[in-house]
């Protein structure tokens, strides 16, 4: 009896197609804009996620300084993320020769490499799972391209100095290990998931949904070695690293104990509506679940993809919490987009895909139209880049060391002269924990004029209202759509 491939729902419609290669067009062309603005301006602008903390403890491992210090001592500076993202990259921008500026802008192309990885794991898993050949491989590919770039989800994180992209391209890779079961592949997966935890230790929540499905499967030679590579690694290096790595990957993040069910509803339901095309086909695989008789792919991804969607929901009611969160529902949610474009002959997928067309094509629009903005980021301009470097030539004048809210001005070839410390300083964590910092925190050393220059926004009220008298105002500027104001201490002997 003749079985139909797997590969024979495809339905290879001039429609379908165009849809697929417009998505990833759009959303290419929108990266490929975020990139120029990046190569061409990035030295004297930021993306997102607070870069100026990671910089700053990436900048100290090239220097050979200890990434992790106690932040409620001076210099009052959090490495929040784990090890291997700060050795990382600084093995990397070291082998590039990277100094200066140049730390900021190398590094940011360098997570830009890691979306690319994880594009690559989700072809190779859908390939593997729908038996794809030729064109449509290829075409799977160009869409992953696509996903991994997008704009509704990825935007700037992909260009931006922090481990996000480096830790999910890791979880996707391991989703591949655990499907497509190669020999000793679980010990292989248990490998790849601390390395993703190695990045940022907040990303295990698709290792944990991966260890209960083949737990509910009873899959126990290929759970027990998984978890227990993982478990004995991530437990070594919890052991072997020093106080102040525990201080700042364990219990640093639970000081900051400020919620906002508000916060958490505006930026999720902002993010899932404009990633619905990726967020609706698991949902809807999960409803009709038991008519389908879903395979053990498709069952471990939607295992994944809810654990990490109602988690990482969860965790954007913390104080600074951002969509970020979501970033391992994506993997899941998108791969599962994928098969479910590929596998099936409806119309939802290729709908939804259409739908996901939308805000990549307005922004660029947008730009046509001389308004350069791609979300919360700005695509900076030569007038703007002039504008901050003439401020930047005032203040070289200034003494150092120099604290600035503004954090492109607080990385450290600007605020001391490539001199240890700096003060990078998260607020996140600083402003709910600044009454345990010894000696009054930063503030303190403000209010007893113990820094020469001070650089604060407008609402920066924390610095603003322990300025010591003597302080005197020598200038102000706007910068990404923020204002501030420009302190010395002595005035006349700075200008």
């Amino acid at each position: 009896m003749n079985t139909i491939p797997r590969e024979s729902a495809w339905n290879p419609g001039k429609a379908k197609t165009s849809i697929l290669l417009l998505f990833a067009l759009l959303n290419l062309a929108v990266f490929a804009v975020r990139a120029v603005s990046v190569g061409r301006f990035g030295s004297l602008f930021a993306t997102s996620g607070g870069e100026v903390l990671m910089i700053y403890s990436v900048w100290k491992r090239m220097h050979h300084l200890p990434v992790y210090e106690f932040p409620l001592k001076y210099p009052f500076c959090l490495s929040l993320y784990n090890y291997l993202f700060y050795e990382t990259y600084a093995a990397i921008l070291k082998l590039l020769g990277a100094s200066g500026a140049g730390i900021k802008v190398v590094g940011r192309f360098v997570t830009s490499m890691f979306p690319v990885i994880g594009a690559i794991a989700q072809w190779r898993l859908v390939q593997f799972q729908l038996n794809l050949r030729g064109i449509r491989s290829f075409l799977s590919l160009i869409l992953a391209l696509g996903l991994w770039f997008c704009t509704s989800m990825i935007r700037w994180w992909a260009l931006t100095f922090r481990p996000d992209m480096a830790a999910i391209a890791l979880v996707m890779v391991a989703l591949f290990l655990v499907v497509r079961r190669p020999r000793f592949g679980f010990f292989a997966a248990g490998l790849v998931f601390y390395l993703a935890w190695s990045f940022k230790q907040s990303v295990a929540l698709t290792f944990a949904a991966t260890c209960i499905y083949l737990l509910f499967q009873r899959r126990w030679r290929d759970v027990v070695p998984m978890a227990t590579v993982f478990a004995v690694l991530a437990a070594t290096t919890l052991l072997i690293g020093s106080p102040e790595y525990r201080f700042n990957v364990l219990v640093a993040p639970r000081l900051v104990i400020g919620f906002s069910l508000s916060h958490a509803f505006r930026t999720g339901g902002v993010s899932l509506i404009s990633n619905a095309y990726w967020v609706i086909p698991p949902i809807f695989l999960g409803l009709t679940a038991r008519r389908q008789r879903l395979d053990g792919t498709r069952s471990l991804l939607l295992t994944t993809f809810s654990a990490a969607l109602i988690l990482g929901l969860a965790a954007m009611t913390r104080s600074g919490g951002s969509d970020n969160y979501l970033l391992e529902a994506f993997v899941s949610g998108s791969t599962l987009m994928q098969i479910a474009f590929f596998g099936n002959s409806t119309v939802l997928a290729p709908a939804l895909l259409l739908y996901g067309c939308l805000q990549p094509a307005a922004q660029l629009a947008l730009l046509s139209a001389s308004r350069h903005s791609l979300g919360f980021v700005q695509v900076a301009t030569r007038a703007e880049f002039d504008s901050i470097r003439t401020v930047l030539e005032q203040i070289s004048r200034l003494r150092r060391p120099i604290v600035s809210t503004d954090e492109t001005l607080a990385a450290p070839w600007i605020s001391t002269r490539d001199q240890y410390p700096a003060f990078a300083i998260d607020f996140d964590f600083y402003t709910p924990t600044h009454l345990r910092c010894e000696n009054g925190g930063v503030e303190g050393l403000i209010r007893r004029g113990e820094i020469p220059t001070v650089i604060v926004g407008t609402k920066d009220t924390l610095f603003r209202e322990n300025l010591n008298p003597g302080y005197v105002h020598v200038g102000e500027y706007d910068h990404q759509g923020f204002h501030f104001d420009i302190y010395t201490l002595d005035a006349a002997a700075n200008r």
